[in-house]
């Protein structure tokens, strides 16, 4: 048997343990929450496990084929486009994008462009140089030619940065959804459900994971898929009756007027619509801003925040060549793109079937988050069993995205900062896979605590945060070293920190925490996003600095922007090795390349 074969097998058999034992309705007496119902739990615990099941087998039918290479994971085009899209899309466009959609209407259109809108600039720009130049992490490609620890450093701790935000998110969404369905308190779902999640990233490997985000996707689209069919079939098949009532309900319920549509919520006066957005308001100001600038930081946030995702960035090393990975990116924007799609359909019928059937009021009692409004419009359009699969839908979605999170933090850890940086290559792989197997338990203990801290806050604030850092911190120097031949070390590893520190900074003087987090008076920073700002600081840090940078380095750097193009575009050749002193690298071939 194989030691792999062997793992995953384990993994399997103790998540359907783990999750078999939360389905057992153990509660203490007094406590106040109970379980949505029995036959929710039984339908969420079973589709989870087929759902694991069919991973496993898709996992071990890839290891009998032969695949288990690390170069050729994502075989074809349409397989690597359906893991980018399981890696990317995340409880938070699940769950947290119909409830804005139903509560502020076409104000969130922009965030479904924004799932989309960075994917072609991907495909196009950074697909195939990613493959070519990368190793393992994104940091390989930038460090091809510019080999200062330091850059290589700080793109790991933006990694971490960015991956810790991101899972934060997950562990929020999962508190909310093992809360709801069965009756725990909010900390205590969160420490169970991320233990589950530990046990699996630490279990699983490349593979394993590669196929559990592949049928996550599958399964994913077909539930929203089914979602949005019921919704339409209610309403006749009519896509212009569910925008027409979407539309008339909004309006009467802004107007204050009407009929008593949502029962006792209209008649407290209080706008129902409102009542669907998570618990703080100021936390979605930036979905439905009306200024110039926070348009443009929300829109430079949703498409260059993908491009400077490592978790992301990462897997285009895995393809088989350099046509796969820019087919990958090509898939996933189609998948993503009908996923959007989708999902607007689905937010309109939250409100558009809520005045018929009143199924929020059914559920309202048992969880104080509004963001679960689409297991409740499942509740509505296939009683307790559509709910039930749906949940799992979502869960299974959490493991897929938190497990691809903890591997890239991890890998960070394990190969840039230890293995190249801190030992420069003298280690053995039984201690980078110890480094790794520790990092990933830290992480997912800390991501813990933050979700338990995090209680009650947005699911799509907190992913469009982390877009935010990633924009401002890794997406300027990953462009800058790519198409810019006076980029330096010194100027990237500037650039960088610049759009760092501005974006933290930026985010905690903002109004979502400085004023309802921190609980200060008058926010220091007017708009809730710092994209805008800090991403220009970074481009500005990598211009200026490089322009200034006149060290033998630097021209060494300058006189290797030939061989990194020639190796991006054609995946051929060495990366050049700087000594001080040192001449430059021999150039490419004549006519391999263009210098820009």
């Amino acid at each position: 048997m194989r030691p792999d074969s062997f793992l995953m097998r384990f993994a399997f058999q103790s998540g359907a343990a783990a999750m078999a034992w939360m389905a057992i309705p153990v509660w203490a007496e007094t406590q106040e929450r109970q379980p949505a119902s029995l036959s929710a739990i039984a339908a969420c615990v079973v589709t989870l496990l087929i759902v694991l099941a069919a991973a496993r087998w898709a996992a071990e039918h890839a290891y009998a084929a032969s695949y288990a290479h690390t170069d050729e994971i994502d075989r074809t085009g349409r397989r690597g486009g359906l893991a980018l899209c399981g890696a990317y899309l995340s409880a938070a466009a699940f769950l947290g994008i119909p409830a804005l959609i139903s509560a502020h209407g076409y104000d969130v259109l922009i965030l479904l462009a924004g799932l989309v809108a960075g994917w072609p600039l991907l495909a196009l720009l950074l697909a195939e140089r990613l493959h070519n130049l990368s190793v393992l992490t994104f940091a390989d490609a930038p460090a091809w030619r510019l080999q200062r620890p330091a850059l290589r450093v700080l793109l790991a701790v933006n990694t971490l940065i960015v991956c810790l935000i991101y899972l934060v998110a997950q562990m929020v969404g999962a508190g909310q959804i093992v809360s709801l369905l069965f009756g725990f308190e909010y900390w205590l779902a969160v420490v169970i459900v991320g233990g589950v999640m530990l046990a699996y990233a630490l279990i699983c490997g490349r593979i394993a994971l590669t196929w559990l985000q592949i049928v996550k996707a599958i399964f994913l689209l077909a539930c929203t898929a089914l979602l949005a069919g019921l919704v339409v079939w209610k309403l006749g098949f009519s896509a212009d009756t569910l925008y027409a009532q979407a539309l008339e309900l909004k309006t009467a319920l802004d107007s204050g007027g009407g009929e008593d549509l949502f029962g006792e919520v209209m008649a407290t006066g209080k706008n129902d619509m409102q009542a669907l957005a998570p618990n703080t308001s100021a936390h979605t100001d930036f979905f439905h801003a009306r200024d110039p600038v926070s348009i443009l930081s929300l829109g430079l946030t949703l498409i260059f925040g993908v491009l400077g995702l490592p978790h992301l960035l990462m897997r285009f090393a895995q393809a088989r060549n350099a046509r796969i990975a820019r087919q990958s990116a090509l898939w996933a924007t189609v998948w993503i793109g009908v996923f959007a799609v989708l999902l607007c359909i689905v937010g309109l019928g939250i409100v558009t079937l809520d005045t018929k059937t009143h199924f929020m009021d059914a559920f309202m009692h048992l969880s104080d988050s509004n963001e679960l409004s689409l297991l409740f419009l499942a509740y509505a359009l296939g009683d307790h069993i559509l709910m039930g699969i749906i949940a799992a839908a979502a869960l299974v979605t959490l493991l897929a995205v938190t497990a691809g999170l903890g591997h890239a933090a991890a890998t960070a850890v394990a190969h840039d900062l230890y293995a190249t940086t801190f030992m420069q290559g003298r280690t053995k792989p039984a201690s980078e896979r110890k480094i790794t197997r520790q990092t990933i338990t830290l992480f997912f203990m800390l991501a813990i605590l933050l979700g338990i801290a995090c209680a009650g806050h947005s699911l799509v604030a907190l992913v469009t945060l982390a877009l935010a850092i990633a924009a401002s911190a890794n997406a300027p120097v990953l462009l800058m070293v790519m198409f810019w031949k006076g980029c330096t070390s010194r100027g990237a590893v500037a650039g960088g920190l610049c759009g760092l520190f501005s974006a933290l900074l930026l985010i905690l003087f903002s109004p979502p925490v400085w004023e309802n987090i921190l609980h200060q008076e008058r926010a220091l920073f007017a708009y809730a996003l710092p994209t805008l700002f800090s991403m220009s600081a970074a481009f500005l840090g990598v211009w200026i600095f490089s322009l200034t940078d006149r060290s033998p380095r630097a021209r060494w750097e300058r006189a290797a922007w030939p061989d990194q193009q020639f190796r991006a575009a054609l995946d051929l050749g060495e990366p050049p090795v700087f000594t001080e002193g040192g001449d430059p690298p021999s150039p490419a071939p004549a006519g391999a390349c263009e210098t820009p």
